[in-house]
């Protein structure tokens, strides 16, 4: 699969890396590492055996009422595979569904996924708090990121207050004008997208 030549000067040690076939599919898979090219009175440790185990991309789901809600979250962990240098593995399998759709999902199904997200969901009824408290329990990521939509009441119940971290007081209303307004192309956090920001990001509503 691959193979580099080194030159070592005697008593010095260096380190060489091999990348894995970018091909490569999840379960158990065993490989070499060998020494050659050269005069050696010893042979009998020149091979070295490796065993390892390849995991799936672990599955994440996106609760939000808009696509629109989730399309950052979403590129942030499933970036779009033409964006990346070849050979990138994929970490996270992403799906998206609406809250409506949550709560019909069972304790069984919400523990399949690595992590849950709830982007801006305006209401969680009790049912759905105790299966995603008993997910959290069971050693779950839960992310709750509170948007415009979001019902305080829906967030203060008994139900919730079992796995959210304090009680919500009440929504700030939206500033007027209250945009990002035009950025630096030139500052490092910008300059790679320079040409997407410049059109949207002074839409993008603080």
């Amino acid at each position: 699969r691959g193979q580099k030549p080194i030159e070592l000067d005697e008593g010095s040690e260096t380190e060489v890396a091999f990348l894995t076939p970018p091909t490569l599919g999840p379960g158990l898979h065993q490989g070499s590492l060998s020494l050659g090219g050269g005069s050696d009175f010893m042979e009998f440790d020149d091979v070295r055996y490796f065993t390892f185990m390849l995991e799936p991309a672990l599955r994440v789901l996106l609760v939000a009422p808009t696509a629109n809600d989730a399309l950052f979250v979403k590129n942030a962990l499933e970036p779009d595979p033409a964006t990346l240098p070849p050979g990138t593995p994929q970490l996270y399998k992403v799906e998206r569904t609406a809250p409506s759709e949550l709560a019909s999902r069972s304790a069984a199904d919400l523990n399949g996924y690595a992590a849950i997200f709830l982007l801006n969901v305006p209401r969680v009824d009790d049912g759905t708090w105790d299966r995603l408290n008993g997910y959290v329990r069971q050693g779950g990521g839960l992310v709750i990121a509170l948007g415009d939509g979001t019902l305080a009441a829906s967030y203060n119940s008994e139900a919730a207050a079992r796995v959210m971290p304090a009680r919500l007081d009440s929504i700030a209303p939206r500033v007027d004008n209250g945009f990002l307004g035009r950025f630096d192309a030139a500052h490092p956090l910008f300059v790679k997208y320079a040409k997407f920001f410049d059109a949207d990001f002074p839409k993008y509503p603080i």
